[in-house]
């Protein structure tokens, strides 16, 4: 396996929230949002009180889902998605919340697989056909809601040596960070684009966590093909985001969402 950085991308899709008007952020603070997450979500959030900190004309009211009653206003209300490994209870979760009042008002809402959702034993065909059905009647019965879809984030890359050379010959592989994890995260993240690039809104979690400020793409390379991974600087355990890595991927959060 070759692990290597590479520049896939050019930076000409590279935007900050500093070039969003006051205007677009007045509309996007009006907005009624549900995001359902787990730890990685948490931290997109806490990166996004960062950059609102940073930038006073940008303002989200962030509250729970369980507060979102009663907001006659705009508000980004968020809430603990299923449980984690087990990507089926967060479709059956997102789908009961979002049946409900006063979700069912929303302008926005999506929610997020985790890292640990999906790896290498993951029927990941199975999955996306659960997925993209059971999203397309929650669609149907609430045809004034724009449902965004996300990517599942990555873990970093393990850094090449003689051990894992040799482990690698043997077949076997770390645990965690087997790279086989990341190349069926990146195969299903593949799926939702394919299936909604272009037709629905997606929020490609994955190419934030893997992409450089000037547009290079984090990656290894397994058998001809190259696979995403997530950029080192952007985490401290690496797969959960530290301060720079939360602050990539809400700075890419906002912009999608003050771009709907």
């Amino acid at each position: 396996m070759e692990n290597q950085k590479g520049a896939e991308e050019g930076n000409s899709d590279i935007m900050s929230v500093k070039q969003v008007s006051n205007e677009m952020w007045q509309t996007l603070a009006q907005k009624k949002i549900i995001f359902g997450h787990q730890s990685v979500g948490l931290e997109i959030i806490e990166g996004m009180k960062l950059i609102m900190e940073s930038l006073p004309n940008t303002h989200l009211n962030i509250v729970e889902l369980s507060e979102m009653k009663g907001k006659g206003n705009g508000c980004f209300a968020h809430f603990q998605v299923g449980k984690n490994q087990d990507p089926e209870s967060k479709i059956t979760d997102f789908i009961s919340k979002m049946n409900t009042e006063p979700a069912k008002k929303a302008d926005v809402a999506f929610f997020k697989f985790c890292f640990v959702d999906v790896n290498k034993n993951t029927d990941i065909h199975k999955l996306f056909q659960d997925y993209k059905t059971r999203m397309a009647l929650l669609k149907t019965k609430n045809p004034s809601i724009i449902f965004v879809h996300c990517t599942v984030p990555l873990l970093k890359k393990k850094k090449s040596s003689i051990k894992s050379w040799i482990k690698n010959l043997l077949g076997k592989q770390d645990h965690f960070f087997d790279f086989r994890h990341n190349i069926k995260r990146n195969q299903y993240n593949e799926m939702i684009i394919a299936a909604y690039q272009g037709k629905e809104p997606i929020f490609d979690i994955a190419k934030a966590e893997s992409t450089y400020p000037d547009g290079r793409r984090e990656f290894f390379i397994e058998k001809d093909r190259r696979y995403f991974s997530l950029i080192p600087e952007y985490t401290y355990d690496g797969g959960h985001l530290n301060e720079i890595g939360r602050r990539r991927v809400a700075e890419q959060l906002l912009l999608h969402l003050a771009n709907l």
